[in-house]
């Protein structure tokens, strides 16, 4: 049977009213009857009911967190962290996983807010508004991830996406390669269109001119990658490198290169981004493009709960900076490497 406030008021000779003053830690309570109290509490092993207690304070002590995607690793290390540093801090976390789709996020942070949560860490769906606007200005507090989104103003934490596509697409451009395919994600991807605009002002820097027959958007899954790169690798005059959205992705390409009977890295080179954990374990450990995951996941942690503690300081962007990590799926092209190219 389940204590209530009602029966630890009775056994303390107070009332409800008392003993609500004692839980919420009121200083016009005597040190006597704050003793009582407390000790009938611990006696009958009464807990608050926090739900009620946050809807009267309009505070839970607990962070939404929404992802796109908890299967992907680096995914679920910033759960991880987020969790570490709220759980520090006082706070639960409450996680969704939209799975890519708009709606799903919609109903997400429809959720979290009649939870009362006292603030959500989002990574958009999608890179409009969504509502999200609207969510704001009914005050709630936003801090989006990895992704950003237009026209609203909150904290933001990302990479320098067009660095990443630079630096990946620099190493093959150095390596030999020219004709350099892109299996990107979605287009209504804020990180898709930075990474793309990345690949192609690299192109362009080096005298090559970007060939849109060579870029495919996706859904980012490796089974669609898989299907992209193969339709690339049964033209004529095939890529001999491709560069992937993230390392998910850059699997999908590797099971339909391996499929067309071509090598990584003999006959095509892969370069991968995000760098997960598994990158170096593959059976050719991936080139990749590396993100300070944790330094991302803390700081979007840092913000939202600066925020919830009154920081009232305008809307901070913060772009962190990914670097290249050189492995054993990336090489000279064969014509440069001295290989007969296969026909």
């Amino acid at each position: 049977m389940r204590v209530t406030i009602r029966d630890v008021a009775a056994r303390s000779r107070v009332s409800v009213n008392t003993v609500s003053r004692v839980v919420n830690g009121k200083q016009d309570v005597s040190d006597d009857t704050r003793a009582r109290v407390q000790a009938v509490i611990d006696e009958l092993g009464f807990r608050p009911n926090g739900l009620a207690r946050s809807l009267l304070r309009r505070q839970s002590r607990t962070i939404g967190h929404v992802v796109t995607d908890c299967t992907n690793p680096n995914t679920a290390q910033q759960i991880r962290i987020i969790q570490e540093v709220a759980s520090r801090e006082g706070y639960s976390v409450v996680l969704f996983d939209t799975n890519e789709r708009a709606e799903r996020q919609t109903d997400s942070l429809q959720l979290l807010e009649e939870r009362v949560v006292d603030g959500v860490i989002l990574t958009p769906a999608r890179s409009s508004d969504d509502g999200l606007g609207r969510f704001v200005a009914r005050g709630n507090r936003l801090v989006l991830l990895n992704r950003d989104v237009e026209g609203i103003d909150v904290d933001r934490v990302a990479i320098d996406n067009r660095a990443g596509a630079y630096a990946a697409i620099s190493h093959l451009l150095d390596l030999g390669h020219r004709r350099i395919a892109f299996v990107a994600g979605r287009r209504d991807l804020s990180t898709v269109r930075e990474r793309l605009a990345g690949y192609e002002a690299t192109l362009c820097e080096r005298g090559i001119t970007p060939d849109p027959g060579l870029v495919c958007h996706v859904e980012i899954e490796p089974e669609a990658a898989t299907r992209a790169t193969s339709q690339l690798l049964a033209g004529h005059d095939r890529p001999t490198a491709v560069f992937t959205y993230n390392d998910l992705v850059a699997v999908g390409a590797l099971v339909a290169i391996r499929a067309s009977d071509l090598r990584v890295p003999d006959d095509v080179s892969l370069v991968g981004h995000d760098d997960i954990l598994y990158a170096p374990y593959l059976q050719v450990p991936l080139t990749t493009v590396a993100q300070p995951t944790r330094e991302l996941a803390e700081t979007a942690a840092r913000l939202l709960i600066e925020r919830l503690r009154g920081d009232d300081a305008p809307p901070r962007r913060v772009v962190l900076q990914p670097r290249l990590v050189v492995r054993a799926s990336t090489a000279a092209p064969p014509s440069r490497a001295g290989r007969e190219v296969p026909p």
